[in-house]
């Protein structure tokens, strides 16, 4: 079975305390179609880039609002 990879199209900010720094660019193995094995599986990784200034303060960062990764199978 194949299955489409939907990933975010837009920045997120996440934030610790007031200091902020933009997640982007986001990239998933396989693309933006996978195929599943004989047993109906098949890992997918999701990476993205982490856009961190010369001067960023150290601290937890989180997003205040959630990002989606959707899998729709065909």
């Amino acid at each position: 079975y194949t299955y489409s990879i939907t990933l975010p199209s837009t920045a997120t900010t996440v934030t610790s305390g007031a200091n902020t720094m933009t997640v982007d660019a986001f990239t998933s193995n396989p693309g933006t179609t996978g195929t599943l094995n004989a047993a109906g599986k098949q890992t997918v990784d999701v990476g993205a880039t982490l856009n961190v200034s010369a001067l960023q303060a150290a601290g937890t960062y989180v997003s205040g609002t959630p990002f989606d990764v959707t899998v729709n199978y065909n």
